[in-house]
């Protein structure tokens, strides 16, 4: 179709006709070519998706699990100062456990932090 359009236009001048031909030639293995690479890279992109999504699901996960080991010691802790008070050594013991876990999940949410950054709105 747009090989006879060119030749109704530019039947006057051959020289022009033969360029703009081989330049629509030229442009059909550049299409093809773009076709190809543009295949090639949806491709590569599900099967990223289809990564991230089990990484997003394993990132949930240990936010999860880090969440869990911040606040049951600290419900255990303020159970634990209802009954025996605020000086007891249950409750000191308890405090430390908290400590301890504090100094884990903060390093955990800083490696997080820089592996994925800050949250975005959507």
């Amino acid at each position: 179709m747009y090989y006879s359009l060119i030749i109704v236009f530019l039947n006057k001048n051959s020289d022009r006709l033969i360029m703009v031909l081989k330049t629509f030639k030229e442009m059909k293995h550049i299409l093809l070519f773009s076709l190809v690479l543009m295949f090639n890279c949806t491709n590569k992109t599900k099967a990223e998706k289809k990564v991230s999504v089990n990484e997003k699901e394993n990132l949930i996960a240990l936010i999860d699990e880090i969440w869990k080991t911040e606040q049951e010691p600290i419900r255990r802790r303020d159970s634990l100062m209802s009954i025996y008070g605020v000086d007891s050594d249950i409750v000191k013991k308890q405090q430390f456990i908290i400590d301890k876990n504090l100094a884990i999940n903060e390093k955990k949410v800083i490696n997080i932090l820089k592996k994925y950054g800050w949250p975005k709105k959507k």
